[in-house]
């Protein structure tokens, strides 16, 4: 469900910098802490997102999009399940899946009072703005492609992200305590994937 994901990533100027370089800043412990131990149980966390790519159905759903490897840095696996860096698809879900690519911002953004500008220099606008991230969240979340649900991989149609940020927002300084509010922007956001998406066939035996 990475396709629309992936496609921004490869067009935009900035490259990935890999997770070390934004968790071993002392202003992002906290950060480090949530990711490691503060999001869920692995693998169905998002740092370890990458280990069920190593599931038995993972080849088959990789065939089904034509995917030699589901490791393949190109392909919409990696897209959401990873984080690649030089070409190569390195760890699970970390910082810069969703904050963006940080070769433009990494230092500028640690400068009080710079967000706009590390925004322009390509972090991503989600700070109290759940218009930005609520949708982001449900691109990976929410599959687009008809033929990974019909290879039996979960559409995502049931996330709901009203329920599901909590546990994320553990590492966020803004707090949104109107749950339905955001589940509903999200249901927008899903909407628009499975109107994209189209028919689906029966999922294979």
């Amino acid at each position: 469900g990475s396709f629309l994901f992936v496609a921004t990533a490869a067009a935009q100027p900035y490259q990935m910098l890999g997770k070390a370089k934004c968790i071993n800043c002392h202003d992002h412990e906290n950060d480090k802490t949530w990711s490691e131990k503060k999001d869920g149980p692995p693998p169905n966390n998002h740092l370890n997102a990458l280990r069920q790519l190593e599931m038995p159905k993972a080849e088959a759903f990789a065939k089904a999009i034509g995917l030699a490897d589901p490791y393949d840095a190109r392909g919409s696996c990696a897209g959401c399940h990873g984080t690649t860096l030089k070409g190569n698809v390195v760890d699970g879900v970390t910082c810069e899946s969703c904050h963006g690519a940080a070769s433009g911002y990494v230092d500028v953004h640690q400068q009080k009072g710079a967000y706009r500008q590390a925004v322009g220099l390509g972090l991503a606008d989600t700070q109290r703005n759940p218009d930005a991230w609520a949708p982001m969240c449900v691109r990976c979340h929410v599959l687009i492609d008809a033929r990974l649900i019909q290879a039996g991989h979960p559409s995502g149609d049931d996330f709901d992200v009203g329920a599901k940020f909590a546990t994320v927002a553990l590492h966020w300084k803004s707090i949104y305590p109107n749950k339905a509010d955001i589940a509903a922007r999200a249901r927008t956001a899903r909407a628009a994937i499975t109107a994209s998406r189209g028919p689906v066939a029966a999922p294979a035996a």
